[in-house]
C-alpha cells in the first residue's frame, strides 16, 4: 500500500456542470504535479479519466469538455467518477504507486467518497484539499445534522403519532372490555401493533426520506432542488419513486 492515504465520505453536495469542470481541472493539475516530480516516474504514462453513468449508458472519457457535454445532454445522470492513477498503481492493483478518485452517486450515499493515496505526503494532502475546496463551493443546505436529521425527525414524529393513536384507541375500546386495566391492555396492544407496522415500513420511509433530502443531487439546466417532494415523502404517498 502507498505510505499515505486519505479517504472521506462525501455528503451534502449538489454539483453542476461548472463544478464538474473545476474538479476535472483539479485532477489535471494534480496529475501534472506528480508527473513533474521525481517521486513516481510511472505517472508519465497516466492521465485523468472521467466516467459518467446515465440512465442506461456509461461513458468513459478523457476530456472535461466531453464530460460536461454528456452531463448536460443526458436525460438522467446517476453517477460521475473522476480518477487518476499511475501505471504502477494499475499494475499492482493500487498496492503501490499513486491514485486519487472521486465518486459521486445520487442513489447510494456509500458510493460518494474521495480517496487519495501516494508515497508523497505533500501530494496527498494538497490533492485532497484541492478537491475539497471545489466541493465546498457546491455544498447543499440540508439543515442541522445534514441529510440525517429528516430521518430522525420522522422517527420521533412516528413515535408521537403511535402514542396518540394508542391512547385514542384505548379510550374508545377500554369501556367495552370486562378485564381489569382494560385501558392499559388496549393501549399497549395498539402501540405494539403500530410499532410493528412502523418498523416493517422503515425501508420505504428511508427511501422517501432520501428522495426528499438526497445526500447528493446533480444540478443540471438550473433545475431547483425537489423540496416540494417533501410532502410526498413524509405523507407516504403511494406510487413508485422516480
Amino acid at each position: 500500500m502507498p505510505t499515505f492515504v486519505r479517504e472521506e465520505r462525501i455528503n451534502e453536495v449538489s454539483p453542476g456542470a461548472s463544478c464538474l469542470l473545476e474538479l476535472a481541472e483539479v485532477f489535471r493539475r494534480r496529475a501534472q504535479t506528480l508527473r513533474d516530480s521525481d517521486n513516481d516516474q510511472s505517472s508519465e504514462e497516466s492521465r485523468p479519466v472521467y466516467t459518467i453513468r446515465c440512465l442506461d449508458t456509461v461513458y468513459k472519457v478523457f476530456s472535461p469538455e466531453l464530460l460536461s457535454r454528456y452531463f448536460l445532454e443526458a436525460e438522467v445522470v446517476r453517477k460521475v467518477t473522476f480518477q487518476f492513477e499511475t501505471a504502477l498503481s494499475r499494475r499492482t492493483h493500487r498496492r503501490q504507486g499513486a491514485f486519487m478518485e472521486l465518486s459521486l452517486e445520487e442513489k447510494d450515499p456509500s458510493q460518494c467518497y474521495l480517496a487519495v493515496a501516494a508515497n508523497d505526503e505533500t501530494w496527498v494532502e494538497d490533492s485532497f484539499a484541492a478537491v475539497q475546496d471545489v466541493l465546498d463551493e457546491c455544498r447543499t443546505d440540508t439543515g442541522p445534522g445534514g441529510a440525517a436529521w429528516p430521518r430522525v425527525a420522522l422517527d420521533v414524529a412516528g413515535c408521537a403519532l403511535g402514542l396518540a393513536i394508542s391512547a385514542a384507541v384505548a379510550t374508545q375500546v377500554s369501556p367495552l372490555l370486562p378485564a381489569e386495566n382494560s385501558f392499559s391492555l388496549s393501549f399497549f396492544f395498539t402501540l405494539l401493533v403500530f410499532m410493528t407496522t412502523w418498523t416493517i415500513a422503515e425501508p420505504q420511509r428511508h427511501l422517501r426520506s432520501l428522495f426528499a433530502f438526497p445526500n447528493m443531487k446533480f444540478r443540471r439546466h438550473g433545475a431547483p432542488w425537489p423540496w416540494p417532494r417533501l410532502v410526498q415523502a413524509f405523507a407516504g404517498a403511494r406510487g413508485p419513486l422516480s
